[in-house]
């Protein structure tokens, strides 16, 4: 799913990129001609034209083979190759900037560049783009890209991307991607994806994914995915679904899996069927699935736990589970191989030991100890006429 978001995001702001490393990479151009007017005394002053390096004002055409700058640097056209350049202070480029390394206040027409780390306020009429770390203010119309980590204030107009981990205020119009960790208050008018941990405040349109744990509060259209554990305020409008453990409070209007426990508070709506790939007559349905669940699990249709159920469980229409300990409630049936406890449903099977009482229209437990309230009653380990019974069934064991 990460390289889908990913493939997705790349494609909006694909020009944005071009354009940016089309600065860097203009093909075979000759040797720089560091022509220029200088008003300057060691090194301090003013310069006119493409001169290599200046501490104060320098104003140039086009910048090639620039070595650095620390004061004011204006170039009025698209740079060519300038791969040791570093600018400390005011960048401005009426086209685009491009360095190794920038640091101060950096604005570009068209995109702001830097073959290095890009520090402190980054702005650019199309792309922001680093090389390597991105730090500080970073605003682009189309996408904020950083080949390493990316931290502070990320503002794109489609995305913002890194390739190491991403921390501070994240804002994107289509999607914020990490490849690393994603940390803080993440916002993607479609996406927030993360190949690592995401943990903070992370929102999406459609949805929030994450390779690693989930962790804070979570909120996507669709669906928050997690691989890991996915931990805090989860909610979606189809799904919530980790590949370990749900834990906190999980509210959706579909479904809710986990690949291990789960716990705290859950709530879930409608359910999704799907068909068994091995047979075209098996279906599948999922509402709430865990191993095991514990706290206060509702769903408007099903509950499916693998293993044993903790608490209290609510089903539109079935809870099942190998092991019930507190309440479990259905519509029609409640089901389970052990229940320590209460059931009232339909159809209460307990198929092993039932210890508490089950109240429905036909009540069944293999053994007994406890009572059992419904039209028809079945306790096997009662004997002879006493297995079968109206009203009321009891055995102590």
């Amino acid at each position: 799913m990460n390289r889908l978001f990913g493939v997705f995001v790349f494609l909006f702001f694909g020009i944005a990129c071009s354009v940016a490393h089309g600065i860097e990479r203009t093909s075979r151009s000759p040797e720089p001609s560091h022509t220029s007017f200088s008003l300057a005394v060691n090194g301090y002053g003013i310069s006119l034209g493409n001169s290599r390096a200046i501490n104060g004002i320098r104003v140039n055409f086009v910048d090639h083979g620039l070595k650095g700058v620390n004061g004011l640097n204006i170039t009025l056209w698209r740079p060519r190759r300038n791969p040791e350049a570093v600018i400390n202070g005011l960048a401005i480029g009426l086209l685009a900037l491009q360095a190794r390394t920038i640091n101060g206040l950096a604005i570009g027409g068209l995109a702001v560049v830097a073959d290095g780390d890009l520090t402190g306020i980054n702005v650019g009429g199309l792309a922001t783009v680093s090389d390597g770390r991105t730090t500080g203010l970073n605003l682009a119309g189309m996408a904020v890209v950083a080949d390493g980590d990316l931290t502070g204030i990320n503002v794109g107009g489609l995305a913002t991307v890194s390739d190491g981990q991403t921390t501070g205020l994240n804002l994107a119009g289509m999607a914020v991607v990490a490849d690393g960790d994603l940390t803080g208050i993440n916002v993607g008018g479609l996406a927030t994806v993360s190949d690592g941990n995401t943990t903070g405040l992370n929102l999406a349109g459609m949805a929030v994914v994450a390779d690693g744990d989930l962790t804070g509060i979570n909120i996507g259209g669709l669906a928050t995915v997690s691989d890991d554990n996915t931990t805090g305020l989860n909610l979606a409008g189809l799904a919530v679904v980790s590949g370990e453990d749900i834990r906190g409070i999980t509210l959706t209007p579909g479904v809710v899996y986990a690949e291990e426990d789960l716990s705290g508070i859950v709530l879930g709506g409608i359910c999704s069927i799907s068909k068994d790939r091995d047979s075209n007559r098996r279906f599948t349905v999922r509402g709430l699935c865990a191993v095991n669940a514990t706290g206060l699990a509702i769903h408007g249709i099903d509950i499916d736990i693998g293993k044993r159920l903790t608490g209290a469980g609510i089903g539109g229409i079935r809870v099942k589970a190998r092991e019930i300990k507190g309440m479990a409630l259905a519509s029609v049936l409640v089901s389970a191989g052990k229940l320590t406890g209460f059931s009232m449903g339909m159809v209460n099977y307990i198929d092993r030991r039932q210890t508490g009482l089950t109240i429905g229209l036909f009540n069944y437990a293999r053994r007994l100890n406890g009572v059992q309230l419904g039209l028809l009653n079945y306790a096997r380990n009662n004997s002879g006429l006493l297995r079968l019974l109206p009203v009321v069934n009891a055995h102590f064991d």
